[in-house]
Protein backbone atom coordinates (compact mmCIF):
# COMPACT_ATOMS: atom_id res chain seq x y z
CA UNK A 1 0.00 0.00 0.00
CA UNK A 2 1.35 3.89 -0.35
CA UNK A 3 -0.03 5.79 2.30
CA UNK A 4 0.30 9.45 2.04
CA UNK A 5 0.33 11.73 5.39
CA UNK A 6 0.55 15.05 5.69
CA UNK A 7 2.15 15.88 2.63
CA UNK A 8 2.66 19.54 1.95
CA UNK A 9 4.94 21.12 -0.90
CA UNK A 10 5.62 24.27 -2.73
CA UNK A 11 7.05 25.89 -5.47
CA UNK A 12 9.91 28.59 -4.14
CA UNK A 13 7.49 30.54 -1.54
CA UNK A 14 4.54 29.44 -3.07
CA UNK A 15 2.56 26.53 -1.58
CA UNK A 16 0.64 24.40 -4.16
CA UNK A 17 0.16 21.35 -1.75
CA UNK A 18 -1.31 21.61 1.95
CA UNK A 19 -1.12 18.27 4.29
CA UNK A 20 -2.63 16.00 1.62
CA UNK A 21 -3.40 12.43 3.20
CA UNK A 22 -4.95 9.38 1.34
CA UNK A 23 -4.73 5.69 2.78
CA UNK A 24 -6.74 4.15 0.11
CA UNK A 25 -3.56 3.53 -2.83
CA UNK A 26 -3.72 -0.23 -2.48
CA UNK A 27 -2.24 -2.94 -5.20
CA UNK A 28 -4.79 -4.15 -7.77
CA UNK A 29 -6.55 -0.68 -7.90
CA UNK A 30 -6.40 1.92 -10.08
CA UNK A 31 -7.12 5.37 -8.53
CA UNK A 32 -8.23 8.59 -10.55
CA UNK A 33 -6.22 12.19 -9.34
CA UNK A 34 -9.28 14.04 -10.04
CA UNK A 35 -9.36 17.95 -9.73
CA UNK A 36 -9.57 21.49 -11.56
CA UNK A 37 -6.46 23.21 -13.37
CA UNK A 38 -3.93 23.75 -10.77
CA UNK A 39 -5.59 22.06 -7.75
CA UNK A 40 -1.57 20.41 -7.44
CA UNK A 41 -2.41 16.92 -9.47
CA UNK A 42 0.80 17.16 -11.25
CA UNK A 43 2.51 17.90 -7.72
CA UNK A 44 1.52 15.78 -5.46
CA UNK A 45 2.62 13.00 -9.00
CA UNK A 46 6.32 15.04 -8.88
CA UNK A 47 6.36 14.89 -4.63
CA UNK A 48 5.44 11.57 -4.66
CA UNK A 49 7.96 10.20 -7.38
CA UNK A 50 10.68 12.47 -5.23
CA UNK A 51 11.39 14.97 -7.91
CA UNK A 52 9.93 17.98 -5.69
CA UNK A 53 10.88 18.07 -2.21
CA UNK A 54 8.08 17.84 -0.22
CA UNK A 55 7.23 17.81 4.00
CA UNK A 56 5.00 14.71 5.30
CA UNK A 57 5.06 11.14 5.41
CA UNK A 58 5.17 8.51 2.43
CA UNK A 59 5.53 4.91 2.70
CA UNK A 60 5.18 2.38 0.85
CA UNK A 61 4.62 -1.69 1.81
CA UNK A 62 5.51 -0.19 5.06
CA UNK A 63 8.76 1.50 3.98
CA UNK A 64 9.41 5.19 4.38
CA UNK A 65 10.34 6.51 1.04
CA UNK A 66 12.56 9.07 2.16
CA UNK A 67 14.92 6.30 3.42
CA UNK A 68 14.84 4.66 0.20
CA UNK A 69 18.32 5.37 -2.19
CA UNK A 70 17.04 7.57 -4.85
CA UNK A 71 17.76 5.05 -7.76
CA UNK A 72 15.41 2.31 -5.63
CA UNK A 73 12.68 4.98 -5.64
CA UNK A 74 12.96 5.44 -8.65
CA UNK A 75 12.58 1.57 -9.70
CA UNK A 76 9.67 0.95 -7.42
CA UNK A 77 7.66 4.63 -8.20
CA UNK A 78 7.85 5.40 -11.97
CA UNK A 79 6.27 8.74 -13.19
CA UNK A 80 5.28 9.87 -16.71
CA UNK A 81 5.28 13.05 -17.20
CA UNK A 82 2.68 14.38 -19.49
CA UNK A 83 4.98 15.34 -22.58
CA UNK A 84 7.86 13.05 -24.01
CA UNK A 85 10.85 15.01 -25.38
CA UNK A 86 10.41 14.93 -29.21
CA UNK A 87 14.55 16.21 -29.63
CA UNK A 88 16.15 12.82 -29.20
CA UNK A 89 16.85 10.62 -32.24
CA UNK A 90 15.57 7.51 -30.97
CA UNK A 91 13.33 5.48 -32.72
CA UNK A 92 9.86 4.06 -31.28
CA UNK A 93 11.44 0.85 -30.52
CA UNK A 94 14.67 1.46 -29.46
CA UNK A 95 13.39 4.70 -26.82
CA UNK A 96 11.06 1.81 -25.50
CA UNK A 97 13.96 -0.92 -24.89
CA UNK A 98 16.01 1.86 -22.96
CA UNK A 99 13.43 1.08 -20.00
CA UNK A 100 14.18 -2.11 -20.01
CA UNK A 101 17.63 -0.80 -18.06
CA UNK A 102 19.85 -3.76 -17.60
CA UNK A 103 17.31 -6.55 -16.05
CA UNK A 104 16.14 -9.15 -18.92
CA UNK A 105 17.82 -8.17 -22.03
CA UNK A 106 17.79 -11.08 -23.28
CA UNK A 107 13.76 -11.37 -23.47
CA UNK A 108 13.79 -7.15 -23.95
CA UNK A 109 13.48 -7.09 -27.62
CA UNK A 110 10.34 -9.57 -27.63
CA UNK A 111 8.57 -7.49 -24.32
CA UNK A 112 8.65 -4.41 -25.97
CA UNK A 113 7.27 -5.78 -29.12
CA UNK A 114 4.54 -7.71 -27.65
CA UNK A 115 3.95 -4.78 -25.42
CA UNK A 116 3.91 -2.12 -28.84
CA UNK A 117 0.91 -4.33 -30.17
CA UNK A 118 -0.79 -4.40 -26.95
CA UNK A 119 -0.76 -0.54 -27.48
CA UNK A 120 -1.51 -0.52 -30.82
CA UNK A 121 1.84 1.41 -32.14
CA UNK A 122 3.72 -1.82 -33.61
CA UNK A 123 3.28 0.09 -37.40
CA UNK A 124 5.57 2.62 -35.51
CA UNK A 125 8.52 0.46 -34.19
CA UNK A 126 10.71 2.12 -36.67
CA UNK A 127 9.84 5.57 -36.76
CA UNK A 128 11.54 8.41 -34.89
CA UNK A 129 10.33 10.18 -31.80
CA UNK A 130 10.58 13.63 -33.55
CA UNK A 131 8.36 12.15 -36.70
CA UNK A 132 5.37 11.08 -34.07
CA UNK A 133 2.09 13.17 -32.89
CA UNK A 134 1.46 14.23 -29.64
CA UNK A 135 -0.88 11.38 -28.69
CA UNK A 136 1.60 8.80 -30.25
CA UNK A 137 4.34 10.26 -28.22
CA UNK A 138 2.38 9.68 -25.12
CA UNK A 139 1.42 5.80 -25.90
CA UNK A 140 5.71 5.27 -26.33
CA UNK A 141 5.85 6.90 -22.81
CA UNK A 142 3.17 4.56 -21.44
CA UNK A 143 5.08 1.77 -22.84
CA UNK A 144 8.09 2.66 -21.47
CA UNK A 145 6.18 3.55 -17.98
CA UNK A 146 4.65 -0.40 -17.88
CA UNK A 147 7.85 -2.33 -19.18
CA UNK A 148 9.47 -1.12 -15.76
CA UNK A 149 7.16 -2.85 -14.26
CA UNK A 150 7.41 -0.98 -11.18
CA UNK A 151 5.26 -1.19 -7.98
CA UNK A 152 3.38 2.19 -8.30
CA UNK A 153 2.40 3.96 -11.48
CA UNK A 154 2.75 7.45 -11.84
CA UNK A 155 0.84 8.56 -14.87
CA UNK A 156 0.34 12.82 -15.43
CA UNK A 157 -2.60 13.12 -17.98
CA UNK A 158 -1.93 10.20 -19.97
CA UNK A 159 -4.93 10.55 -22.28
CA UNK A 160 -4.81 14.40 -23.46
CA UNK A 161 -3.82 14.06 -26.58
CA UNK A 162 -5.95 10.81 -27.66
CA UNK A 163 -8.66 10.22 -29.67
CA UNK A 164 -11.50 8.73 -27.54
CA UNK A 165 -11.13 5.27 -28.84
CA UNK A 166 -7.71 5.43 -27.53
CA UNK A 167 -8.48 6.48 -24.16
CA UNK A 168 -10.70 3.66 -23.85
CA UNK A 169 -8.34 0.71 -25.19
CA UNK A 170 -5.37 2.76 -22.97
CA UNK A 171 -7.57 2.42 -19.48
CA UNK A 172 -8.67 -1.15 -20.37
CA UNK A 173 -5.11 -1.79 -20.74
CA UNK A 174 -3.96 -0.25 -17.55
CA UNK A 175 -6.80 -1.72 -15.44
CA UNK A 176 -5.23 -4.82 -16.82
CA UNK A 177 -1.70 -4.44 -16.46
CA UNK A 178 -2.72 -2.73 -12.11
CA UNK A 179 -4.88 -6.24 -11.47
CA UNK A 180 -2.67 -8.97 -13.04
CA UNK A 181 0.63 -6.82 -11.51
CA UNK A 182 -0.54 -5.66 -8.25
CA UNK A 183 0.42 -2.56 -9.62
CA UNK A 184 -0.02 0.60 -7.31
CA UNK A 185 -1.99 3.08 -10.32
CA UNK A 186 -2.63 6.80 -9.49
CA UNK A 187 -3.84 8.26 -13.20
CA UNK A 188 -4.37 12.41 -13.27
CA UNK A 189 -7.99 12.62 -15.79
CA UNK A 190 -9.85 15.76 -16.93
CA UNK A 191 -12.48 13.18 -17.69
CA UNK A 192 -14.75 12.41 -14.93
CA UNK A 193 -17.43 10.17 -17.30
CA UNK A 194 -13.57 7.62 -17.45
CA UNK A 195 -13.37 8.21 -13.82
CA UNK A 196 -16.70 6.62 -13.09
CA UNK A 197 -15.87 3.91 -15.81
CA UNK A 198 -12.57 2.79 -15.31
CA UNK A 199 -11.03 3.72 -11.90
CA UNK A 200 -11.73 1.69 -8.49
CA UNK A 201 -11.15 5.01 -6.46
CA UNK A 202 -10.85 8.49 -6.63
CA UNK A 203 -9.10 11.42 -5.26
CA UNK A 204 -10.45 15.40 -5.63
CA UNK A 205 -8.17 17.88 -4.85
CA UNK A 206 -8.75 21.44 -4.80
CA UNK A 207 -6.75 24.19 -4.07
CA UNK A 208 -4.04 21.92 -2.97
CA UNK A 209 -5.95 20.54 -0.12
CA UNK A 210 -7.69 16.82 -0.60
CA UNK A 211 -11.60 17.43 -1.28
CA UNK A 212 -12.91 13.96 -1.38
CA UNK A 213 -11.47 10.18 -1.20
CA UNK A 214 -13.09 6.59 -2.03
CA UNK A 215 -14.99 4.99 -4.66
CA UNK A 216 -15.58 6.77 -7.73
CA UNK A 217 -19.50 7.59 -6.89
CA UNK A 218 -19.05 8.72 -3.88
CA UNK A 219 -16.08 11.33 -4.60
CA UNK A 220 -17.88 11.93 -8.21
CA UNK A 221 -21.31 13.92 -6.58
CA UNK A 222 -22.67 16.80 -7.23
CA UNK A 223 -22.02 19.03 -4.31
CA UNK A 224 -18.23 18.27 -4.34
CA UNK A 225 -18.10 18.92 -8.31
CA UNK A 226 -19.73 22.27 -7.53
CA UNK A 227 -17.19 22.65 -4.92
CA UNK A 228 -13.98 21.73 -6.73
CA UNK A 229 -15.47 22.92 -10.64
CA UNK A 230 -18.28 25.12 -9.42
CA UNK A 231 -20.51 23.24 -11.88
CA UNK A 232 -23.67 21.75 -11.46
CA UNK A 233 -24.34 18.33 -12.48
CA UNK A 234 -26.10 14.89 -11.89
CA UNK A 235 -25.20 11.62 -12.43
CA UNK A 236 -27.50 9.47 -14.16
CA UNK A 237 -27.98 5.74 -14.87
CA UNK A 238 -27.41 2.80 -11.72
CA UNK A 239 -25.16 -0.26 -13.12
CA UNK A 240 -22.94 2.05 -15.02
CA UNK A 241 -23.46 5.89 -14.07
CA UNK A 242 -22.68 9.14 -16.00
CA UNK A 243 -22.21 12.46 -15.01
CA UNK A 244 -24.69 15.10 -16.52
CA UNK A 245 -23.61 18.51 -16.74
CA UNK A 246 -25.64 21.19 -16.30
CA UNK A 247 -24.19 24.37 -16.48
CA UNK A 248 -21.83 26.58 -15.05
CA UNK A 249 -22.31 27.41 -11.23
CA UNK A 250 -19.68 31.06 -11.65
CA UNK A 251 -17.10 32.10 -14.80
CA UNK A 252 -13.93 30.60 -13.92
CA UNK A 253 -10.93 33.11 -13.57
Amino acid sequence: MLHIQGLSARYGSRPVLHEVSAAGLQPGRLSALLGPNGSGKSTLLRALAGLLPAQGHLSLDGQDLARLPPAVRRQRLVYMPQALPRAVRLSVFEAVLIACGQRRQAEAPQRVAALLEHLGIAALADRTLDALSGGQLQLVALAQALLRRPRVLLLDEPLSALDLNFQFHVMDLLKRETREHGLITLVVLHDLNIALRHADHALMLRAGALLAEGAPREVIQPEVLERAYGVRASLQGQARPYLYIEGLARTPL
